[in-house]
């Protein structure tokens, strides 16, 4: 009976120590070479965002009537298609296999964008992106300081001055949507 108190209290106690381990401890990937399943959904959200923005860009230089948001499109669907391919690459490279399509959420979006023209379109879109890209921004800089995928890391801090851009032009949009409708 002693025997197994001991044994289930070292169980107990190897249990907590194993939980206890601090985020940089913790094994970058697993024994085949894959992410673990916090990088791996990082990578994905990532893959999920650039689609959702080539498409949504390519919405907007069908439907936006400002210059500033088909240009703002133009440049969300030229950054996006590049970190799209640096994404496959290194999702290649880690055994992952990223999204192929838009989530619910962001197809209820285009799905909402898509009824709207004109300059109902520009201030819906320059809106979502505003707001897309403040989370964005926010969630590449927690994979860039604590990924535990070297390379995850390293891929997490060169999207993240490519989000912050998006994010400011969008802003910027805004404010001369804001300004011509005064």
């Amino acid at each position: 009976m002693i025997k197994h108190l001991s044994l289930l209290a070292a169980i107990v106690g190897l249990a907590f120590f194993s939980a206890s381990l601090r985020a940089e401890d913790r094994p970058k990937t697993s024994d085949n070479g894959t992410l673990n399943s916090h990088d791996a959904g990082f990578l994905n959200a990532i893959s999920h965002g650039d689609l959702a923005e080539v498409k949504l860009g390519e919405l907007a230089e069908d439907r936006a009537s400002s210059p500033d948001v088909k240009k703002l499109a133009q440049t969300l669907i030229k950054d996006h298609r590049s970190t799209q391919k640096d994404l496959k690459a290194l999702a290649a490279n880690k055994n992952l296999s990223l999204a192929t399509d838009l989530d619910d959420k962001q197809q209820a979006t285009y799905d909402r964008l898509s009824k709207l023209n004109g300059a109902d379109f520009d201030k819906a879109f320059v809106q979502y992106n505003i707001k897309d890209h403040e989370s964005d921004v926010d969630l590449a800089k927690d994979f860039a300081a604590h990924a535990q995928d070297p390379d995850v890391k390293a891929f997490a801090n060169q999207v993240v001055p490519i989000l912050e851009k998006h994010l400011r032009m969008a802003k910027e949009t805004n404010d001369r949507l804001s300004g011509s409708n005064r």
